[in-house]
């Protein structure tokens, strides 16, 4: 058990470490994982400006609450670390 624990906290930091460096990271069975930004007017005065981030699902949709952003960027292998 405790190897499993291991083995996750490890992927977690490092799955971490990779969206921090404005990097996608594709996860088989999973998705696309990466960070967004959004910026409403009004600034911190509105709830909605908080960054989030989203996650591409393999069959090419999304998941819900999740951002496809990207900016119009039609390939989501691009620059993906798998």
């Amino acid at each position: 058990m405790q190897v499993i624990v291991s083995v996750l906290e490890k992927f977690r930091s490092c799955l971490i470490e990779q969206l921090l460096n404005s990097r996608k990271v594709k996860i088989d069975g999973l998705g696309i994982f990466y960070l967004t930004a959004e910026c409403t007017k009004g600034g911190s005065e509105n709830q909605g400006g908080s960054s989030q981030g989203g996650t591409e699902t393999p069959g090419g949709g999304e998941t819900p609450g999740g951002n496809t952003g990207g900016g119009g960027d039609d390939d989501p292998d691009d620059g993906v670390i798998s």
